[in-house]
């Protein structure tokens, strides 16, 4: 069973070039950590035993620039449009623990990477005026689009057991490059809703 859970702030700063449309720039930090189990129940021991377990981590960091443009308005509430384009780059690892039936000790694979990644999104914003210079803002992410083109690049396999501490000998050195159009929930995006707040001077 999957679970998970990613932490992402992205402050923004720009201009308003008419009472329609802003644009600016954009900075985007993120972190997240994903373990995925898989087992199967011991009839002997009357217990779910784990077979491995993967653990996840990423840390990313990216700038871009992004233009807002508001399509309808009514009273404080307003409908709006962001297009962004960002550039990402990340350090990660993938954490394999695998149990085998000699040992209860688990042998443990990481497998550390790179990922660089641009992101092309357009989605729309929900945004409430609470007061002069300040509203808050819904980004309904379930609706966005998006296109991401991302590059990983895996290095050397990390072995550990209990007598030892080894790099592979095999060159697992490699990087592979992905490009995905996406309707909604994305690579860039899981959430359904993210919540903002714009202050204006």
């Amino acid at each position: 069973m999957p679970k998970g859970m990613r932490l992402q702030f992205t402050p923004m700063v720009g201009y308003t070039f008419s009472p329609v449309v802003k644009a600016g720039l954009l900075l985007n930090i993120s972190n997240q950590k994903y373990t995925y189990t898989n087992g199967f129940y011991n009839n002997d021991d009357k217990i779910w035993k784990e077979s491995n377990v993967v653990d996840k981590t990423l840390m990313t960091a990216g700038l871009g620039a992004f233009v807002r443009v508001r399509c309808l308005e009514f009273k404080d509430v307003s409908l709006s449009m962001e297009l962004s384009v960002s550039y990402q780059y990340g350090i990660g690892a993938n954490r394999n623990k695998e149990y085998y039936s000699a040992s209860n000790f688990p042998v443990v694979f990481k497998t550390p990477f790179n990922v660089g990644q641009l992101n092309v999104r357009l989605v729309p914003m929900f945004s409430y005026q609470l007061s002069n210079h300040l509203s808050v803002d819904a980004y309904v992410d379930v609706l966005s689009l998006a296109y991401n083109r991302k590059t990983v690049y895996t290095h050397k396999v990390i072995e550990v057991t209990p007598e030892r501490i080894e790099t592979s000998d095999s060159d697992l050195d490699y990087s592979t490059t992905t490009s995905d159009f996406n309707i909604g929930i994305s690579s860039l995006n899981s959430a359904f809703l993210s919540l903002g707040f714009s202050y204006t001077l």
